[in-house]
């Protein structure tokens, strides 16, 4: 048996000790809104899904352009249309919180906000029968995002707090898919993180997105796989803020 000097075993013994008794390193939630500008990577991300039809469209559309989307349904539509939402699962696109019920988190107290994480949760752990393990929530409408909001996300070990820096409008938007295009296509860069919504309009704009990525030698990545996130890389996050600056505004669209 080779033998090993007294000096190296007890270095040896003290990173043994170090291993076992140093607790697990926790990163502070993040707000992101892009992902790192020379990563060549875009993430599309897909929210609300009040429209069952149109959220078995876009996964179909998605599937066949080769354009990973990422999702973040509301709770409540997971609750009316689970089988869908499995089948979403199933087909490997990735699925983040959304609130349970689509409030605006900028109106309500501290114990609400929890409520509206929490229950999405729950949501999630009833209709795929597992937890919620990487977590990341997007506030409706963008709103609500401040400390109190970075308190409550932390307690629940979330990692990330997502906005976006290009997108439509949603549902309630009055805009053509022409003028949705033009408001998006030159904001499309390197590291964007693009929002879209389960609604006739974004659907239409996806072939869109899909020849403009082609075309800037860019690629579509699930929200996971987009360097500079962080949930790309968690213990090292890139150089982002701890909170965004809420001096600037948040919703680039």
């Amino acid at each position: 048996m080779e033998r090993i000097s007294r000096r190296e075993f007890l270095k040896l013994s003290a990173l043994f000790t170090i291993g076992i008794s140093t607790p697990e390193i926790k990163v502070p939630c993040r707000y992101f809104n892009s992902g790192d500008p020379k990563s060549e990577k875009v993430a599309i991300t897909v929210d609300d899904g009040w429209f069952p039809d149109i959220v078995e469209k876009m996964a179909e559309k998605s599937i066949e352009l080769n354009l990973p989307i990422s999702t973040f349904p509301v709770g409540s539509v997971v609750l009316q249309s689970p089988d869908l939402w499995r089948d979403i699962k199933k087909r490997g696109f990735e699925i983040y919180n959304h609130t349970q019920n689509h409030k605006d988190l900028g109106t309500l107290d501290s114990k609400k906000i929890e409520e509206q994480l929490t229950k999405w949760e729950e949501t999630y752990q009833k209709t795929f029968g597992e937890e919620y393990a990487v977590k990341i929530i997007r506030p409706p409408f963008g709103n609500g995002i401040d400390k109190s909001l970075f308190t409550i996300a932390d307690r629940l070990n979330y990692q990330g707090i997502a906005g976006w820096k290009v997108g439509s409008q949603g549902y309630s938007s009055s805009y053509s898919p022409e003028e949705i295009w033009e408001m998006m296509k030159d904001k499309i860069v390197s590291g964007s993180i693009i929002l879209l919504h389960f609604v006739q309009n974004d659907l239409e704009i996806l072939p869109r997105i899909a020849d403009l990525l082609e075309e800037k030698k860019l690629k579509a990545v699930p929200l996971s796989q987009l360097p500079g996130t962080p949930i790309y890389n968690p213990i090292q996050p890139r150089n982002i803020p701890r909170y965004p600056d809420v001096r600037s505004k948040l919703h680039q669209v």
